[in-house]
């Protein structure tokens, strides 16, 4: 499992810069729709923490600890999510991306 796209073994030993280069080429040649299902991820989260925090927060103790459960899983959710997203789709491009480089 990786953590970060700069643990991928096809790009060690590259400068911070053109790792960076490399996975957006790549996902820019693979067409990836990485930044539209971010936003769409976002946007589920933010609309879930709002609907959550009037569900479990009582108007009457908005400073309940129940008002920062919603939030609190919507960036754990966020988090999963981008990992999966590292270690799925954009590990998968940069590979396909060098492959193509190499020839």
């Amino acid at each position: 499992m990786y953590w970060s796209i700069h643990q991928y073994p096809s790009l060690a030993g590259r400068p911070r810069a053109e790792r960076q280069d490399v996975v957006r080429a790549a996902l820019k040649q693979n067409r990836s729709s990485f930044g539209f299902r971010l936003l769409v991820m976002f946007a589920a989260v933010v609309a879930g923490a709002i609907a959550g925090g009037f569900k479990l927060a009582p108007a009457a103790r908005l400073l309940d600890f129940r008002t920062w459960i919603a939030p609190a899983a919507g960036a754990l959710f966020i988090y999963a999510y981008l990992l999966a997203e590292i270690n799925g789709s954009i590990h998968t491009a940069v590979k396909k991306y060098l492959a193509s480089k190499k020839r």
